[in-house]
């Protein structure tokens, strides 16, 4: 009962996003658990200490909770469990920038989905494979399974799932200039979004409708997507929209003008996880050279 109400605390805690109060909650859990030995509370109190390093951005921390998590459910042979952590270390290794390892876990997550005949998962995770092939540029791989995750979550009508893997797919043919396919897909998450409760104001949708509706116009591009960092205060949401700004220019040197707001961004690396995006900002900026943290 003891144990119980203290991991209800610690989930209380992090529903309100009081993430050290949750922490400390669940470290208590840990270690009664690991006192008497519950193997059961260990792998559950385990796993949540895992994914609030993981929100903090704390990767190392969040691995090695997760690793722990993932060889107490081997020891009680809960399979589900097993599947949830395969899926949250190919999240944490691809957060990384390990991506052989992030596809292994990623992998072996779907293999235990369709054992479970959990397509949601199958579904989800396909949705993630397709992301890290992405971050490696291996575009035909990552368009493979981006189409295999929509159609798994469509069929399946899980729909929040379904729209977050539709804006994706956009994102990877906007890359590859596929404008109009992307209109397609933007078209069916609309659809989506008049009977659904899914958040329309979500910030990576609001920049993909913004580079779709201005592709053909740079300059005004670049002043919505300014707009938009009066409105969010994430460094997280001022990275994407500079990456953003800086990947579709017409001309070089065209967005410079953003260098010194952009250096003001505090420990990006820290911040965001798709690290190929990182590089690929800070080269424009900076040719040859590193483009100073505050």
């Amino acid at each position: 009962a003891e144990m119980g109400a203290i991991i209800d605390l610690g989930n209380i805690h992090l529903n309100l996003n009081q993430l050290d109060k949750a922490m400390s909650k669940y470290k208590v859990g840990l270690e009664i658990a690991n006192q008497i030995g519950d193997l059961s509370s260990m792998a559950l109190v385990s796993g949540n200490i895992g994914a609030v390093y993981f929100i903090k951005n704390e990767i190392d921390k969040a691995l090695e909770y997760s690793l722990l998590n993932l060889k107490i459910a081997k020891e009680l042979g809960n399979k589900r469990q097993i599947a949830k952590m395969t899926g949250n270390l190919g999240s944490i290794y691809a957060s990384r920038g390990n991506f052989q390892k992030a596809k292994e876990y990623y992998f072996e997550r779907i293999r235990y989905a369709k054992e479970q005949e959990d397509s949601e998962g199958e579904g989800i995770t396909l949705g993630n494979l397709a992301e890290v092939f992405n971050l490696e540029e291996s575009h035909e791989l990552s368009e493979k399974y981006f189409m295999q995750s929509i159609e798994i979550l469509r069929n399946i009508n899980s729909n929040y799932h379904l729209i977050m893997s539709l804006f994706r797919f956009g994102e990877l043919l906007f890359e590859l200039g596929r404008i109009e396919e992307i209109k397609k897909l933007l078209s069916e998450a609309d659809a989506i979004l008049a009977v659904s409760k899914t958040n329309k104001d979500d910030f990576t949708w609001i920049v993909l409708r913004l580079n779709v509706k201005y592709y053909d116009s740079p300059e005004k591009l670049e002043s919505e997507l300014l707009k938009l960092l009066n409105q969010y205060n994430s460094p997280v949401d001022h990275f994407l929209i500079y990456y953003h700004i800086i990947l579709y220019a017409n001309k070089p040197g065209y967005f410079s003008k953003l260098k010194d707001a952009y250096i003001k961004i505090p420990d990006k690396s820290k911040s965001i996880n798709e690290i190929k995006k990182l590089k690929k900002v800070e080269e424009y900026l900076n040719p040859g050279g590193e483009v100073t943290h505050e």
